[in-house]
């Protein structure tokens, strides 16, 4: 554990859990193909590690991402996908 004190290595923890919830759902709702059932270290390299940077226009965040970027396809994909999930009740 990184922490001495028992506390805050429980909180970090607690944040590492959610962050491993929020990837696994994040493939299973918004990936598809290879992606969707690939080692996080690699979906990090692929997705998370993206090229790109936000803009903002009329008060929204647009991200523009390279188009170089090798998974920009497949990350487009993935927010069409999220955003097309209806909303939780």
């Amino acid at each position: 554990m990184p922490f001495r004190d028992f506390e805050h290595n429980r909180v970090w923890l607690a944040l590492v859990l959610i962050a491993h919830d929020l990837l696994a759902l994040t493939q299973r709702l918004a990936l598809t193909g290879e992606l969707a059932s690939c080692e996080p270290k690699r979906l990090r390299y692929r997705l998370l590690d993206v090229a790109g940077r936000l803009a903002f226009h009329a008060r929204a965040a647009i991200p523009r991402i390279d188009a170089r970027w090798p998974w920009r396809d497949a990350l487009i994909n993935a927010f069409t996908r999220a955003r097309a999930l209806p909303a939780p009740t």
